[in-house]
């Protein structure tokens, strides 16, 4: 689903992307009809039905609930700026390098999934000059 609604008939619903049917409660969407960058919902309905016990019948009730929605993303993040504190082109702590970072942005928006930042993590390293990793590994 493209929306965050149960279809009543999936072949006629423009939002409904594919049905599939389970008895297991496990399925697999075939991967050629999930377009990356395109924000999807898993929605499921059930109906309601008699269950019967050994010593007893068990009334379980209709269903249906969405999901809040997923993105496969392969658009990288867009870069930002990076510096580091200096004086002059050098540092003023022997112990310690402070970096600042800012306008990283990425083409989904975190918001709509109810996180507060578009980037989960920044990793950083340090070395000689750029992409080269020859001081200190990759931290979180």
């Amino acid at each position: 689903m493209t929306s965050s609604h149960i279809p009543t008939n999936c072949d006629i619903d423009a939002d409904c992307s594919l049905s599939v049917t389970s008895r297991d409660g496990f399925v697999v969407f075939d991967k050629a009809k999930v377009k990356p960058n395109t924000r999807y919902f898993i929605c499921a309905s059930a109906n309601s039905r008699v269950v019967e016990r050994e010593w007893f019948s068990e009334n379980l009730d209709a269903l249906s609930s969405c999901s809040n929605g997923f993105i496969i993303d392969t658009i990288a993040p867009e870069s930002g700026h990076i510096a580091v504190k200096n004086y002059n082109g050098f540092l003023s702590s022997s112990s310690n390098i402070f970096v600042h970072w800012e306008k990283f942005s990425d083409n989904v928006k975190a918001s709509a999934f109810g996180r507060p930042s578009d980037i989960k993590e920044y990793v950083i390293s340090c070395g000689k000059c750029c992409n080269k990793i020859n001081y200190y590994f990759f931290q979180k």
